[in-house]
């Protein structure tokens, strides 16, 4: 299930997991999460598997990565920040962005010299 991007595109596409190669860079869209049938749960005469429900949500954080290695189901991840995070295919649908992007997205968020690298709480103290 090959999914790619034309060059110029503005498209962001949703590859497959198989697809993700190091080098690519990408963005958390959805978080997938499995939840068992409480209907069938709470059913005392019910037998065998009750069954799950899978519910995606928006990526709290939808900031550029760039793929450095893929072990499927797990991928490892530099974001803009220099730091490193494993993402699971299972639980985080990732977009492909298209490389002209990713690039400028890297050059421009990226943290400039004595610039924290994490948000400053000021009211963590309160």
């Amino acid at each position: 299930m090959g999914s790619k991007l034309k060059s110029g595109s503005r498209l962001a596409a949703a590859p497959g997991p198989e697809d993700l190669r190091a080098g690519d860079y990408v963005a958390r869209l959805y978080e997938v999460s499995y939840y068992p049938r409480i209907a069938r749960v709470l059913n005392e005469f019910t037998s065998g598997d009750i069954g799950t429900i899978q519910w995606s949500q928006p990526a709290k954080d939808a900031a550029p990565m760039r793929i450095a290695s893929v072990c499927l189901p797990f991928v490892l991840a530099r974001g803009v920040d220099g730091k490193y995070v494993t993402l699971d295919v299972r639980k985080d649908r990732l977009a492909r962005l298209s490389p002209r992007f990713g690039k400028k997205a890297f050059a421009r968020l990226k943290p400039k010299e004595g610039e924290s690298k994490a948000p400053v709480d000021k009211d963590a103290d309160s």
